[in-house]
């Protein structure tokens, strides 16, 4: 049996689940309403602990997820 080292709040759980739906790329409406929030400046909040991308950066990761999964690694796949 595993035993968590920290203490973990609500609050902890509410920030994870709303970093994780954001890193996913979920739209912040769609957060907001899932976490309640009436004012979407409230969901905003968790925005900061979610470190910003470029979109050279998610292009280079859909081609490396992409080629994985079909298992081509050769230039050819990374049109």
């Amino acid at each position: 049996m595993h035993r968590l080292t920290k203490r973990a709040s609500a609050h902890t759980f509410r920030l994870s689940f709303a970093s994780h739906h954001l890193q996913a790329n979920v739209d912040i409406r769609t957060i907001q309403e899932l976490l309640g929030h009436s004012d979407r400046k409230t969901t905003m909040i968790y925005a900061h602990t979610v470190p910003s991308v470029t979109i050279k950066k998610l292009k280079a990761r859909w081609i490396s997820k992409e080629n994985s999964v079909f298992g081509c690694n050769e230039p050819v796949c990374r049109r």
